[in-house]
Order: structure tokens, then C-alpha cells, then sequence
């Protein structure tokens, strides 16, 4: 039973890297726009599916919590001090971050005002994590939304910075 379940995380790992090397093309092609125009909503709303399917099997794709499911972030002292020296608190806080990055260039696409696009992306980040908290697939942290968020500025400033340059 064990290694049919060692498989399915195996499956499930190896479409996550394919599918976050497609996003890192779209993160490429939005600082770069390496797509022509004629292309690019095309391009555009795959990439969206493929990061909605991305984001569904990173952080709902896991079995169900048995105990905590919400954090307040008290551990965060800790970790600044692990950070660099376990490997665990590394990808768990560049994690957050890099996963977000897209969002911040979906929503940078979007033609509303910059403001609006903070509230929404704290909305949605919001939601996912309500979400996993009242499915038990994860747990509510609020440095997880913190992270979130920073990772979708993040996006934000690319596709910005860009458009900066070119104008």
C-alpha cells in the first residue's frame, strides 16, 4: 500500500515540476515577451490553466491534516534563524513565495486600478488558504498569506519594471 501511495506522490511531483517549467517560461515571456502579440492570449490562457492546475496540486493535492490546521505564526522567530541551515523552512518559505509570482502577473494583466489588484490577490490568497482550512488539506497560516503575497508583488514588480523600460 505504501508504494502504490510513494507513486501517486511521485506522479504528482514530477507533473508539478513539468507544469512549474511552463510557468517559468510565462514568468520568461512576461519580462522578456518572447511570444508575439498574435499569440498572446492564446499563450496567455494557457498559461493560466496550467497555473490554476499548478496551484490545485501544490496546495490541495495532500492528504488531510489529523491535528493543527491553523497557525498564527508565532514560529517565524525560529525559522529566521533556521532559515538558511534546514532545508524543510527553506523551501517552505521560497516556496510560498515563488508560487505566487504568477499571480502577480495574471493580475498585473488585468486593467484595473494597481489598488484593486492588492485587495483582490490578498482576496484570493485569503480564500485558498480559508480553503484549506476548512477542507483540513493544509493548514490557515497567516505568514503563508504574508509569503503569498510577497510573491505576488513580486510578479507585480516584474511585469511593472518591464513596462517601465519599454515605455
Amino acid at each position: 500500500m505504501k508504494n502504490m501511495e510513494r507513486c501517486g506522490i511521485m506522479r504528482n511531483e514530477i507533473v508539478i515540476y513539468i507544469l512549474g517549467v511552463f510557468l517559468f517560461f510565462f514568468i520568461l515571456d512576461s519580462i522578456l515577451g518572447l511570444t508575439k502579440n498574435t499569440k498572446k492570449n492564446t499563450m496567455y490562457y494557457i498559461y493560466l490553466i496550467i497555473y490554476i492546475l499548478f496551484l490545485y496540486l501544490c496546495l490541495f493535492n495532500r492528504s488531510m491534516k489529523e491535528n493543527k490546521i491553523y497557525s498564527d505564526g508565532t514560529y517565524i522567530k525560529e525559522w529566521i534563524k533556521i532559515i538558511f541551515k534546514n532545508k524543510t523552512v527553506f523551501k517552505n518559505v521560497i516556496g510560498n513565495i515563488i508560487i505566487f509570482i504568477p499571480m502577480g502577473i495574471f493580475l498585473k494583466t488585468i486593467h484595473i486600478k494597481w489598488v484593486y489588484q492588492i485587495i483582490l490577490s490578498i482576496l484570493i490568497i485569503i480564500c485558498i488558504e480559508t480553503l484549506q482550512y476548512i477542507t483540513q488539506i493544509g493548514v490557515f497560516d497567516i505568514m503563508d498569506i504574508l509569503l503569498n503575497f510577497l510573491g505576488t508583488l513580486i510578479g507585480y514588480i516584474i511585469v511593472k519594471k518591464k513596462r517601465w523600460k519599454n515605455e
